[in-house]
């Protein structure tokens, strides 16, 4: 995911929770104050040079495409997957992949 993508991603969570009661602004304003001070690694492979398998993934798992480029980069990179949506880790466990308890 791109660097762009994934501030787009954060703040649309953020004002979702916001929207549903789920957090306040003032929770938000401190999430991006800690989030900033993470040294945080996005993924810089066009989206084309790896389309096919993301879309295996969400043909094999019923997953949207934006969830199956998630299954996608947390299986490349190995990484521990943290996600609330039971469907996307559930695949990411059929995956062979780990998810945060």
């Amino acid at each position: 995911m791109c660097a762009s993508a994934l501030a787009t991603e954060i703040i649309n969570a953020l004002l979702v929770g916001e929207r549903r009661k789920i957090i306040t602004e003032a929770q938000e304003i401190d999430y991006i104050s800690k989030l900033s001070k993470l040294q945080i690694t996005t993924d810089n492979i066009a989206l084309e040079k790896h389309r096919d398998v993301v879309m295996a993934l969400a043909r094999e798992h019923g997953l949207t495409a934006y969830d199956a480029t998630y299954l996608d980069l947390a299986l490349r990179t190995d990484a521990i997957l943290a996600t609330f949506d039971t469907a996307l880790a559930d695949a990411m466990q059929r995956a062979g992949g780990k998810v945060f308890k």
